[in-house]
């Protein structure tokens, strides 16, 4: 009995872990419905798969640059995390956000209409904040990801993309954006 709730509990964490977090990405798709924005669907997959591709690019860049032999982020889960990549992953991240804010804000490419419901600290605050905080919930899910993997004794999820791993490989640190994204839209729109 105790080997029989292991492999549910195992079953159901790996289930639920990436389908519940992916979930808020399907709401992103209908946001706007939600808070009556044209287009802010668009804005919300861009910061979600920008503030996390930057991140991902930046940290990877340099730390292979800077990060050799240096301190390491959290060497029992992921040893080739560097502090240095960290750094740079979260300097990406913000940025990510302020260049989001002058394009869908500011210049309002997508016509959402946010500059009626949101003024321009606001705005500029939550962009920022979605860069960084983004950014931070990017690195978490790609430990969470890794953790996950050590502990299967892994080093894809899978071999569907030859030198990437698998699909959840791609998207570990996208799915934990989506829900930094999605919370904190909804919490500056409520407020």
């Amino acid at each position: 009995t105790n080997n029989l709730l292991c492999v549910t509990k195992n079953t159901m964490g790996v289930i639920l872990y990436p389908l519940t977090i992916i979930s808020f990405l399907f709401m992103i798709n209908h946001f706007g419905q939600y808070f009556n924005i044209n287009n802010i669907g668009y804005v919300l997959i861009i910061l979600a798969f920008g503030v996390s591709m930057i991140t991902d690019t930046f940290a990877y860049i340099f730390g292979m640059l800077f990060g050799k032999n240096k301190a390491r982020f959290a060497p029992e889960i992921s040893p080739k995390k560097s502090v240095a990549g960290a750094i740079a992953g979260l300097i990406g991240g913000f940025v990510t956000g302020i260049v989001c804010w002058v394009l869908f804000y500011h210049l309002d490419l997508l016509n959402t209409g946010i500059t009626t419901i949101l003024s321009t600290a606001q705005s500029l605050s939550l962009f920022s904040m979605i860069g960084l905080v983004g950014s931070i919930a990017t690195q978490f899910g790609d430990l969470v990801a890794s953790a996950v993997k050590r502990k299967a004794g892994l080093k894809d999820f899978s071999n569907i993309l030859p030198g990437h791993g698998g699909v959840m490989d791609r998207i570990d640190g996208e799915i934990f954006c989506g829900v930094v994204v999605v919370l904190f839209f909804a919490m500056f729109l409520i407020i």
